[in-house]
């Protein structure tokens, strides 16, 4: 039986990310970008429906509701 860890208050914070523009957390987030390092280890970066026009979406990424 496998138990399930608990979250407590991040819970609400799963699959959400935060805005590259302004910061704060988006409900659909729309993925504009990759960040790299010299490391190999990146990350993804998001934006909010709000700033979309001010980016690109990287094709297939866009949520359509």
């Amino acid at each position: 039986m496998t138990e399930q860890a608990d979250l407590g208050d991040q819970r609400p914070l799963i699959g959400r990310e935060p805005c590259c523009h302004d910061g704060v957390l988006t409900e659909e987030p729309v993925k504009v970008g990759e960040a790299h390092t010299a490391a190999g280890v990146g990350e993804d970066v998001y934006c909010c429906r709000q700033h979309l026009p001010l980016y690109h979406p990287i094709e297939g990424t866009e949520h359509t509701p």
